[in-house]
């Protein structure tokens, strides 16, 4: 894919299998120009930050509440917030079309987000759950008896126990918002908002898949994921053996 992007179309006609012969950047140039990645990054970075963000946020809460505060049943609680990992989004895509579209949330950012934290709360509260459970129910004792409420407790307590299940959900999820094709498909029906994968898609159909320019294009894409994943790879490794294998 490296190779392919660094010539021209051309020269990957005549030969596509064999390296560049000179580096050749005009496809990042076209590419960007034509795509409009800047706001095809724009928007998959917004929609990639704030579900994440909303993972989290009730994942975290409700991993919270059903580990640290003595619900009744709450393993079936539990089990209630896996039981959606067994349906896809293509399997209720219709009936949530149309909820949307009555509330006026087809074409918005709003929309997709909300649809975001719903597919990727299950395992959030899965990871974060089997991490706290690891964590000894004293030290929240001790602070309720401080006098500390179960808010105080989850943010000066739980919250910097888990930044590195946080920094595995993060990386993971975060991977699949932003390397998803569908939901945008679905939702951004105008064609005024694209994400990155979205604008590949819209791209190739206007310029009959050039290779040249896919590879540039794909590559423009993931960049930004090789970054992610090298800064936070310790956390992502350390948050999932912690989380998973130790609960």
């Amino acid at each position: 894919m490296i190779s392919t992007s660094l010539r021209t179309e051309q020269a990957f006609n005549s030969n596509p299998v064999s390296l560049p012969e000179s580096i050749n950047f005009n496809n990042f140039i076209r590419v960007f120009k034509l795509a409009n990645i800047p706001a095809a990054m724009a928007n998959s970075l917004i929609i990639t930050a704030f579900s994440v963000l909303g993972q989290i946020f009730f994942g975290s809460l409700a991993a919270y509440a059903l580990t640290k505060m003595n619900l009744k049943k709450s393993n079936v609680y539990l089990s209630m917030y896996l039981f959606p990992i067994v349906f896809s989004i293509q399997m209720v895509i219709l009936p949530v079309f149309v909820i949307f579209k009555y509330l006026n949330l087809i074409d918005t950012h709003l929309g997709v987000i909300l649809i975001y934290i719903a597919t990727g709360l299950p395992i959030s509260v899965f990871i974060l759950a089997k991490f706290l459970k690891t964590v000894p129910n004293s030290l929240c004792e001790a602070a309720q008896i401080e006098g500390a409420s179960h808010f105080q407790i989850y943010y000066k307590i739980i919250l910097p126990v888990i930044k590195a299940p946080i920094a595995a959900i993060a990386v993971i999820n975060g991977l699949s918002v932003w390397n998803d094709f569908f939901v945008p498909f679905m939702f951004f029906t105008s064609g005024k908002i694209k994400t990155l994968p979205l604008g590949i898609y819209l791209f190739n159909q206007d310029h009959f898949i050039k290779w040249t320019y896919v590879s540039a294009d794909i590559l423009m894409t993931v960049f930004p994921l090789i970054i992610a994943y090298i800064l936070l790879q310790k956390y992502v490794i350390k948050g999932v053996m912690e989380g998973s294998l130790k609960g």
